[in-house]
């Protein structure tokens, strides 16, 4: 077998598994309950893109204009292009996902057909536990990039301590 013919068995396969995996993924989405998308601009290329992902991956939707639902604008207190409602949970570009792709992970927990919504007390515990993990960690980062200023300000302070030594 020539390389080239063993390049196009192995795209052949692996482009039919790919497409495998696509039909049992739109098996999986079909079983998700449908959500509401809130859309502030139907025409924008990040709404049209979302929603061409959603309708790829068999994930059932009902288009909804933000700016014709107040509540939902006032509760999220959020000018994002896009907002899912689904099961008593806000989902918000910007917020909870970028990218179609991780707006369906999301999707695929929170609108499960076994989907139970926790308690509100157990949810707002753990959001506060993840928020201060989160902050932490940003801390630890900006500390880390602040290291080596503060050495080099350390150094012109002793720079400048030892000239004035000398100079008295």
């Amino acid at each position: 077998m020539k390389i080239s013919e063993l390049k196009k068995a192995v795209h052949k396969d692996l482009t039919a598994q790919k497409e495998i995996e696509k039909q049992k993924n739109i098996e999986k989405n079909s079983k998700l309950s449908k959500i509401d998308l809130y859309t502030s601009n139907s025409d924008h290329p990040s709404v049209i893109q979302f929603k061409k992902e959603l309708d790829l991956e068999g994930i059932k939707y009902i288009e909804k204009n933000i700016n014709d639902n107040p509540k939902v604008k006032y509760v999220t207190q959020s000018r994002g292009q896009i907002i899912v409602a689904i099961n008593g949970n806000y989902l918000i570009i910007g917020r909870e996902f970028n990218t179609p792709k991780q707006l369906i992970g999301i999707l695929q927990m929170v609108a499960a057909p076994d989907y139970v919504k926790p308690n509100t007390e157990d949810l707002l515990i753990e959001q506060v536990k993840n928020l201060n993990y989160n902050m932490s960690k940003a801390f630890q980062a900006f500390s880390k990039r602040l290291e080596p200023i503060v050495k080099i300000l350390s150094s012109l302070a002793d720079e400048e301590e030892q000239d004035n030594k000398k100079n008295a």
